[in-house]
Protein backbone atom coordinates (compact mmCIF):
# COMPACT_ATOMS: atom_id res chain seq x y z
CA UNK A 1 0.00 0.00 0.00
CA UNK A 2 1.52 3.62 -0.75
CA UNK A 3 -0.22 6.87 0.08
CA UNK A 4 -0.10 10.16 -1.90
CA UNK A 5 -0.41 13.30 -0.43
CA UNK A 6 -1.90 16.75 -1.38
CA UNK A 7 0.92 18.11 -3.24
CA UNK A 8 1.02 14.74 -5.11
CA UNK A 9 4.47 13.06 -3.21
CA UNK A 10 4.23 9.52 -2.77
CA UNK A 11 4.76 7.88 0.87
CA UNK A 12 6.97 4.70 0.96
CA UNK A 13 5.40 1.54 0.49
CA UNK A 14 3.86 -0.69 2.63
CA UNK A 15 3.59 -4.57 2.47
CA UNK A 16 0.88 -6.22 4.95
CA UNK A 17 0.93 -10.26 4.75
CA UNK A 18 -2.12 -12.37 5.13
CA UNK A 19 -1.65 -15.74 6.10
CA UNK A 20 -4.38 -18.26 4.98
CA UNK A 21 -4.10 -21.53 7.30
CA UNK A 22 -4.88 -25.03 5.30
CA UNK A 23 -7.71 -26.56 6.57
CA UNK A 24 -8.00 -28.34 10.06
CA UNK A 25 -7.75 -32.35 9.83
CA UNK A 26 -8.71 -35.06 11.96
CA UNK A 27 -7.86 -38.69 12.17
CA UNK A 28 -9.90 -40.71 14.76
CA UNK A 29 -8.38 -44.42 15.18
CA UNK A 30 -8.84 -47.18 17.42
CA UNK A 31 -8.90 -50.63 18.04
CA UNK A 32 -11.64 -52.73 15.95
CA UNK A 33 -12.41 -55.08 18.28
CA UNK A 34 -12.37 -55.85 21.98
CA UNK A 35 -13.60 -58.28 24.62
CA UNK A 36 -16.73 -57.26 26.89
CA UNK A 37 -15.63 -55.75 29.47
CA UNK A 38 -11.87 -54.98 28.21
CA UNK A 39 -10.90 -51.28 27.59
CA UNK A 40 -9.11 -49.64 24.23
CA UNK A 41 -7.74 -46.34 23.95
CA UNK A 42 -8.88 -44.23 21.23
CA UNK A 43 -6.93 -41.51 19.44
CA UNK A 44 -7.18 -38.75 17.26
CA UNK A 45 -4.47 -37.24 15.05
CA UNK A 46 -5.06 -33.76 14.24
CA UNK A 47 -2.83 -31.89 12.05
CA UNK A 48 -3.58 -28.03 9.79
CA UNK A 49 -5.41 -25.40 11.12
CA UNK A 50 -3.14 -22.85 12.99
CA UNK A 51 -1.46 -25.83 14.47
CA UNK A 52 -2.88 -25.82 17.88
CA UNK A 53 -3.23 -25.87 20.67
CA UNK A 54 -5.80 -28.05 19.40
CA UNK A 55 -8.86 -29.06 21.30
CA UNK A 56 -10.39 -32.66 21.40
CA UNK A 57 -14.19 -33.51 22.50
CA UNK A 58 -15.44 -37.11 22.15
CA UNK A 59 -18.77 -38.51 21.73
CA UNK A 60 -20.44 -40.60 23.54
CA UNK A 61 -18.79 -39.75 26.69
CA UNK A 62 -20.65 -42.98 28.64
CA UNK A 63 -17.88 -45.30 30.09
CA UNK A 64 -14.97 -43.20 28.95
CA UNK A 65 -12.01 -41.51 30.63
CA UNK A 66 -10.26 -38.43 29.09
CA UNK A 67 -13.12 -37.03 26.96
CA UNK A 68 -11.64 -33.85 26.17
CA UNK A 69 -7.88 -35.72 25.33
CA UNK A 70 -6.66 -36.75 22.46
CA UNK A 71 -6.57 -40.51 23.75
CA UNK A 72 -9.75 -41.25 25.81
CA UNK A 73 -10.03 -44.81 27.16
CA UNK A 74 -13.46 -46.15 27.34
CA UNK A 75 -14.89 -49.31 28.32
CA UNK A 76 -18.38 -50.29 25.28
CA UNK A 77 -20.61 -52.48 26.56
CA UNK A 78 -22.27 -52.65 23.13
CA UNK A 79 -20.64 -52.00 18.94
CA UNK A 80 -20.38 -48.32 19.61
CA UNK A 81 -19.31 -45.41 17.01
CA UNK A 82 -17.18 -42.28 19.12
CA UNK A 83 -17.12 -39.13 17.33
CA UNK A 84 -14.40 -37.03 18.27
CA UNK A 85 -14.58 -32.82 17.18
CA UNK A 86 -11.61 -31.24 16.72
CA UNK A 87 -11.15 -27.36 16.99
CA UNK A 88 -8.34 -24.97 17.18
CA UNK A 89 -9.61 -21.88 18.35
CA UNK A 90 -9.64 -20.16 14.61
CA UNK A 91 -10.51 -23.00 11.98
CA UNK A 92 -14.02 -24.13 11.56
CA UNK A 93 -14.35 -27.31 13.85
CA UNK A 94 -14.02 -30.76 11.64
CA UNK A 95 -15.05 -34.40 13.40
CA UNK A 96 -14.34 -38.10 12.31
CA UNK A 97 -15.60 -41.22 14.00
CA UNK A 98 -13.82 -44.57 14.94
CA UNK A 99 -16.32 -47.97 15.90
CA UNK A 100 -15.41 -50.93 18.37
CA UNK A 101 -16.99 -54.17 18.34
CA UNK A 102 -16.93 -56.50 20.92
CA UNK A 103 -16.40 -60.19 20.37
CA UNK A 104 -18.50 -63.01 21.55
CA UNK A 105 -17.83 -63.77 24.97
CA UNK A 106 -17.32 -67.53 25.67
CA UNK A 107 -19.94 -68.99 27.84
CA UNK A 108 -18.27 -71.79 30.05
CA UNK A 109 -20.08 -74.13 31.54
CA UNK A 110 -19.91 -77.92 33.29
CA UNK A 111 -21.02 -80.70 35.57
CA UNK A 112 -19.54 -83.23 37.84
CA UNK A 113 -20.61 -87.00 38.10
CA UNK A 114 -21.38 -86.50 42.16
CA UNK A 115 -21.60 -83.39 44.04
CA UNK A 116 -20.78 -85.02 47.64
CA UNK A 117 -18.64 -88.01 48.58
CA UNK A 118 -17.78 -89.13 52.54
CA UNK A 119 -14.43 -88.65 52.78
CA UNK A 120 -13.61 -92.26 53.32
CA UNK A 121 -13.47 -94.47 51.43
CA UNK A 122 -11.46 -92.02 49.45
CA UNK A 123 -12.97 -91.21 45.81
CA UNK A 124 -12.74 -88.80 43.05
CA UNK A 125 -14.74 -86.48 41.16
CA UNK A 126 -15.29 -86.11 37.89
CA UNK A 127 -15.78 -82.88 36.29
CA UNK A 128 -17.18 -82.27 32.25
CA UNK A 129 -16.60 -79.08 30.73
CA UNK A 130 -20.00 -78.82 28.64
CA UNK A 131 -19.38 -75.68 27.09
CA UNK A 132 -20.51 -74.64 23.70
CA UNK A 133 -17.89 -74.71 21.24
CA UNK A 134 -20.34 -74.69 17.82
CA UNK A 135 -18.20 -72.76 15.65
CA UNK A 136 -14.80 -73.35 16.96
CA UNK A 137 -15.39 -70.76 19.83
CA UNK A 138 -13.11 -72.46 22.88
CA UNK A 139 -9.24 -72.59 22.62
CA UNK A 140 -8.92 -75.59 24.52
CA UNK A 141 -5.58 -74.96 25.31
CA UNK A 142 -6.58 -72.72 28.00
CA UNK A 143 -9.31 -74.81 29.57
CA UNK A 144 -8.41 -73.89 34.04
CA UNK A 145 -10.38 -75.66 36.87
CA UNK A 146 -10.10 -74.58 40.51
CA UNK A 147 -11.42 -77.13 42.65
CA UNK A 148 -11.69 -74.50 45.83
CA UNK A 149 -8.77 -76.62 47.98
CA UNK A 150 -6.21 -74.58 46.05
CA UNK A 151 -6.31 -77.48 44.02
CA UNK A 152 -5.83 -75.96 40.45
CA UNK A 153 -5.58 -78.02 36.60
CA UNK A 154 -4.87 -77.30 33.64
CA UNK A 155 -6.03 -79.66 30.95
CA UNK A 156 -4.15 -79.49 27.24
CA UNK A 157 -5.14 -82.65 26.04
CA UNK A 158 -8.76 -83.87 27.74
CA UNK A 159 -10.14 -80.33 28.12
CA UNK A 160 -13.62 -81.67 28.47
CA UNK A 161 -12.96 -84.25 31.19
CA UNK A 162 -10.86 -83.62 34.58
CA UNK A 163 -10.85 -85.64 37.90
CA UNK A 164 -10.11 -84.49 41.36
CA UNK A 165 -9.98 -86.10 44.29
CA UNK A 166 -10.54 -83.81 47.67
CA UNK A 167 -8.14 -84.72 50.98
CA UNK A 168 -10.50 -83.04 54.01
CA UNK A 169 -13.87 -82.47 54.64
CA UNK A 170 -15.93 -79.58 53.93
CA UNK A 171 -17.83 -77.57 51.00
CA UNK A 172 -16.02 -76.35 48.19
CA UNK A 173 -16.67 -73.55 45.32
CA UNK A 174 -15.68 -74.83 41.81
CA UNK A 175 -14.82 -72.54 38.92
CA UNK A 176 -13.58 -72.78 35.25
CA UNK A 177 -12.03 -70.41 32.97
CA UNK A 178 -12.32 -70.66 29.46
CA UNK A 179 -10.50 -68.76 26.40
CA UNK A 180 -11.89 -68.36 22.80
CA UNK A 181 -9.61 -68.79 20.03
CA UNK A 182 -6.88 -66.29 18.94
CA UNK A 183 -8.81 -65.65 15.69
CA UNK A 184 -11.57 -65.05 18.27
CA UNK A 185 -10.26 -61.93 20.46
CA UNK A 186 -8.96 -64.73 23.37
CA UNK A 187 -11.58 -63.41 25.21
CA UNK A 188 -11.51 -65.03 28.72
CA UNK A 189 -14.39 -65.78 31.36
CA UNK A 190 -15.11 -67.72 34.33
CA UNK A 191 -17.75 -69.82 35.74
CA UNK A 192 -18.16 -70.35 39.12
CA UNK A 193 -20.44 -72.84 41.36
CA UNK A 194 -20.51 -71.62 44.68
CA UNK A 195 -20.80 -74.83 47.40
CA UNK A 196 -20.69 -77.22 44.74
CA UNK A 197 -19.03 -80.08 46.32
CA UNK A 198 -19.71 -81.43 49.96
CA UNK A 199 -17.31 -83.89 51.10
CA UNK A 200 -18.41 -85.12 54.13
CA UNK A 201 -16.82 -86.33 57.36
CA UNK A 202 -16.87 -89.92 58.50
CA UNK A 203 -19.38 -90.44 61.55
CA UNK A 204 -17.51 -91.66 65.31
CA UNK A 205 -18.89 -94.99 66.26
CA UNK A 206 -18.98 -95.52 69.85
CA UNK A 207 -21.18 -97.40 72.31
CA UNK A 208 -21.19 -98.56 75.91
CA UNK A 209 -21.72 -101.81 77.35
CA UNK A 210 -23.51 -102.60 80.79
CA UNK A 211 -22.45 -104.58 82.64
CA UNK A 212 -19.28 -105.39 81.17
CA UNK A 213 -17.45 -107.58 82.76
CA UNK A 214 -20.12 -110.24 83.71
CA UNK A 215 -20.77 -113.90 84.48
CA UNK A 216 -22.16 -117.23 82.77
CA UNK A 217 -24.88 -116.82 85.36
CA UNK A 218 -25.54 -113.08 84.18
CA UNK A 219 -25.11 -113.06 80.54
CA UNK A 220 -27.42 -110.08 79.67
CA UNK A 221 -25.56 -107.35 78.44
CA UNK A 222 -27.15 -104.37 77.18
CA UNK A 223 -25.71 -101.76 74.74
CA UNK A 224 -26.18 -98.31 74.06
CA UNK A 225 -24.74 -96.32 70.56
CA UNK A 226 -22.48 -93.18 72.08
CA UNK A 227 -22.30 -92.46 68.11
CA UNK A 228 -21.37 -88.78 67.09
CA UNK A 229 -23.55 -86.95 64.14
CA UNK A 230 -26.65 -87.86 63.03
CA UNK A 231 -26.85 -91.84 62.58
CA UNK A 232 -29.30 -93.26 60.34
CA UNK A 233 -29.06 -96.66 60.86
CA UNK A 234 -27.08 -99.07 62.93
CA UNK A 235 -25.88 -102.80 62.61
CA UNK A 236 -24.54 -104.75 65.51
CA UNK A 237 -22.49 -107.84 65.18
CA UNK A 238 -22.32 -110.09 68.35
CA UNK A 239 -18.98 -111.78 67.81
CA UNK A 240 -20.69 -113.55 64.71
CA UNK A 241 -23.28 -115.52 67.45
CA UNK A 242 -26.55 -112.81 66.38
CA UNK A 243 -26.76 -109.27 64.69
CA UNK A 244 -29.40 -106.42 65.51
CA UNK A 245 -30.14 -102.99 63.76
CA UNK A 246 -31.55 -101.61 66.98
CA UNK A 247 -29.72 -98.49 68.71
CA UNK A 248 -29.75 -100.07 71.84
CA UNK A 249 -30.20 -103.91 71.82
CA UNK A 250 -30.17 -106.42 74.95
CA UNK A 251 -28.00 -109.18 73.95
CA UNK A 252 -27.58 -113.26 76.31
CA UNK A 253 -24.72 -114.70 75.37
CA UNK A 254 -24.63 -117.95 75.72
CA UNK A 255 -24.65 -119.01 79.40
CA UNK A 256 -22.35 -122.47 78.71
CA UNK A 257 -19.56 -120.80 77.99
CA UNK A 258 -17.05 -118.22 79.61
CA UNK A 259 -15.02 -115.52 77.29
CA UNK A 260 -14.05 -112.77 75.41
CA UNK A 261 -16.52 -111.87 72.66
CA UNK A 262 -15.66 -108.80 69.94
CA UNK A 263 -18.75 -106.75 69.77
CA UNK A 264 -19.09 -104.53 66.37
CA UNK A 265 -21.17 -101.91 65.75
CA UNK A 266 -21.16 -100.06 62.20
CA UNK A 267 -22.94 -96.73 61.71
CA UNK A 268 -24.28 -95.04 58.85
CA UNK A 269 -25.22 -91.63 59.01
CA UNK A 270 -27.58 -89.23 57.41
CA UNK A 271 -25.32 -88.59 54.24
CA UNK A 272 -24.42 -92.25 54.06
CA UNK A 273 -21.07 -92.19 55.76
CA UNK A 274 -19.88 -95.12 57.81
CA UNK A 275 -17.65 -95.78 60.75
CA UNK A 276 -17.05 -98.90 62.83
CA UNK A 277 -16.10 -99.66 65.46
CA UNK A 278 -14.92 -103.57 67.88
CA UNK A 279 -15.34 -103.65 71.66
CA UNK A 280 -14.64 -106.72 73.80
CA UNK A 281 -17.47 -108.40 76.06
CA UNK A 282 -15.85 -110.69 79.39
CA UNK A 283 -18.03 -113.11 79.90
CA UNK A 284 -16.16 -114.59 83.09
CA UNK A 285 -16.65 -118.73 84.50
CA UNK A 286 -18.90 -119.74 87.58
CA UNK A 287 -17.42 -122.37 89.55
CA UNK A 288 -19.13 -125.03 91.83
CA UNK A 289 -18.56 -128.50 93.57
CA UNK A 290 -20.35 -131.79 92.73
CA UNK A 291 -20.74 -134.41 95.48
CA UNK A 292 -22.02 -137.45 93.79
CA UNK A 293 -24.05 -139.47 96.13
CA UNK A 294 -23.37 -143.17 94.45
CA UNK A 295 -20.66 -144.89 93.07
CA UNK A 296 -20.34 -148.51 90.84
CA UNK A 297 -17.27 -149.74 91.46
CA UNK A 298 -17.30 -152.90 89.90
CA UNK A 299 -14.57 -152.70 87.23
CA UNK A 300 -16.93 -151.59 84.07
CA UNK A 301 -14.70 -148.62 84.08
CA UNK A 302 -17.37 -146.04 84.46
CA UNK A 303 -18.30 -144.09 88.05
CA UNK A 304 -15.57 -146.50 89.47
CA UNK A 305 -14.35 -143.89 91.60
CA UNK A 306 -16.48 -141.37 94.48
CA UNK A 307 -14.83 -137.63 95.34
CA UNK A 308 -15.97 -133.75 94.42
CA UNK A 309 -15.60 -132.87 90.99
Amino acid sequence: VTAVDGNGCPSNMQDVTVIVHPNLSVIASGIDTVCPGESATLGALASFGNGGPYIYSWTPNTNMTGANTQNPTVTPTATTTYTVTLSDGCSPTVTDQVTISLWNLPQPQFLSDTLSLCIEPRGSITFYNTTNTIGGMLDTNTVLWNFGDGATDSQLQHWDTVTHTYNQPGTYTVSMTVNSETSQGACQNTYTEVAMINIYALPIADFISTPNTTSMFEPEVQFADQSASTIFSWHWDFAGLDSSNYPNPLYIFPDDTNGVYPVKLTVTDNHGCMDTITKMVTITGEYGIYIPNAFTPNFDNKNEWFGPK
